[in-house]
């Protein structure tokens, strides 16, 4: 017997709201917040307008949640890195994870979050606040591993860990940026390497 549909039963249809806001997710990801319609995300999530109002409210709403799956994912994987031993090891995995994860295949290039500060920060303050967010928790995450090098010696005492953690987070971001404007990953690598160095002191390396 065939399935019935959403408009021979007059309710809407059964969808996984995980699933969903996963598609939602490459849709903001790819289009940005102001390039993505909700014909775009209703298609991409395979729901119609009314459910996805019921269940993650307007566009705004939406992009909020795709904004918490996306961080949450990121900080993972950054959190792993930076569990490194040592500090050259933290921060080269740092930004080999970021490079990594804005020139991957399987999703659009770039950071969401970081493409996002163009134009949708200025949409409204709920956006912009919590792009703040994630910047900040990222922040704060580098900024504890410098401060566990600089306790374990490895840092000169006096490093300025709060400036030096933001440093890194804009280094990160700028990576993605350029990863939008179509650089390789060979070529941001190589970025990321001298990045690294620099913050560290060592010599640049010619590859």
């Amino acid at each position: 017997m065939a399935q019935k549909t959403e408009k021979q039963n007059g309710r809407p249809r059964q969808f996984d709201p995980d699933v969903a806001l996963r598609a939602a997710t490459m849709v903001f990801w790819r289009k940005g917040y102001l390039g993505a319609s909700l014909d775009d995300l209703t298609d991409a999530m395979g729901i119609n307008r009314p459910s996805l109002y019921a269940t993650f409210g307007n566009k705004e709403a939406l992009f909020l949640s795709c904004i918490d799956l996306y961080d949450a994912a990121s900080a993972e994987l950054l959190d792993a890195a930076l569990a490194a031993p040592k500090i050259d090891e933290a921060l080269d995995a740092f930004f080999t994870a970021g490079v990594e994860g804005v020139t991957s295949r399987s999703t659009p290039s770039g950071c969401l979050i970081a493409c996002s500060l163009v134009g949708a920060a200025e949409e409204s303050d709920r956006i912009k606040s919590k792009l703040k967010a994630c910047m900040a928790s990222t922040d704060a995450a580098v900024r504890n591993r410098l401060k566990q090098a600089v306790k374990a010696g490895e840092l000169p005492a006096d490093t300025d860990v709060a400036a030096t953690a933001r440093m890194v987070n804009c280094i990160r971001h700028g990576l993605a940026l350029r990863a939008r404007a179509g650089e390789t990953r060979k070529e941001l690598a190589k970025a990321a390497r001298a990045a690294a160095n620099a913050l560290l002191g060592r010599s640049p390396r010619a590859t």
